[in-house]
């Protein structure tokens, strides 16, 4: 397969206006590896970006959550630019960076909102571009990219557990943004057996080890962190329950998780590669 990446800027969005949704139909036939968002708007200003395909809702962050992403990966940051990310650059293998990208096909329907706040002091008109970073089609999509928010109950001081996280025999998380600072440990085991077991202090440790930045304020499972996604990404298949407890300093209302998950949705083309 010709890679290929290079920039290609978007038509303009539809019905941009402060405290409404714009909208941009994405044109299938390509592989889509980001979408560039550049705009005179704060990050709060962004209430949410979402991707829509084929009436599944594969993309649900905020300005926010587009620049955590960024900060724990090490990314760049500059004022009035956003990444939606499908392939993952950070990772150290070809492979992952390729299975992780967005492909597209003929018959898809694939709708971008932005969700606009308020306007601030001295603004007059929102303005939003658009740019992709895409590379040469693909004849079929195996791999599918998501971002989206799950919450979870987290009452107790101590032991809270969520057990309701969506799952599939294919799906495979990439990072999970528990958006709390009261989650001090987290444990999480499949089917009765831990898989994985460290407090908020050596998690930490580990992500900095393998230069990825910690986020104040939360904690962040991040399986891949040493840069590969064959073999780390967590697998979310389990035949009886699979149970992550977080342990809080203090009780909260919710926890809201953002999930970055890699699918394989054509199973049969994937044990064939």
């Amino acid at each position: 397969m010709t890679i290929h990446a290079r920039i290609k800027k978007m038509t303009s969005m539809s019905g941009l206006t402060f405290d409404g949704i714009a909208s941009l139909i994405i044109p299938t036939g390509l592989t889509y590896e980001s979408l560039i968002i550049k705009t005179n708007l704060s990050k709060e200003q962004l209430k949410e970006i979402k991707l829509t395909l084929n009436d599944e809702a594969i993309y649900t962050p905020n300005g926010t959550d587009l620049v955590m992403v960024q900060e724990h990966k090490g990314e760049p940051i500059v004022d009035g630019i956003f990444v939606v990310p499908f392939s993952d650059t950070s990772l150290r293998e070809q492979g992952g960076i390729t299975n992780s990208a967005f492909v597209t096909e003929r018959n898809d329907s694939i709708l971008l909102e932005i969700s606009v706040g308020a306007a601030k002091e001295g603004q007059t008109a929102p303005q939003i571009e658009i740019h992709a970073v895409v590379s040469d089609a693909q004849a079929t999509r195996i791999f599918l990219p998501r971002m989206t928010y799950q919450s979870m109950q987290a009452g107790a001081i101590g032991d809270n557990d969520f057990d309701n996280l969506v799952s599939a025999p294919y799906r495979f998380i990439r990072r999970m943004f528990f958006k709390s600072d009261a989650v001090t440990e987290l444990e999480i085991k499949r089917d009765y057996v831990e898989e994985f077991k460290a407090p908020k202090e050596i998690n930490d440790y580990m992500l900095r080890q393998n230069e990825c930045t910690p986020i104040a304020g939360m904690y962040v499972f991040n399986p891949i962190q040493r840069g590969f996604l064959a073999g780390y990404g967590f697998p979310t298949l389990h035949a009886n329950e699979l149970k992550f407890r977080v342990t809080c300093s203090k009780g909260v209302s919710n926890i809201p998780i953002l999930i970055e998950s890699t699918e394989v949705v054509r199973p049969d083309l994937f044990t064939k590669k």
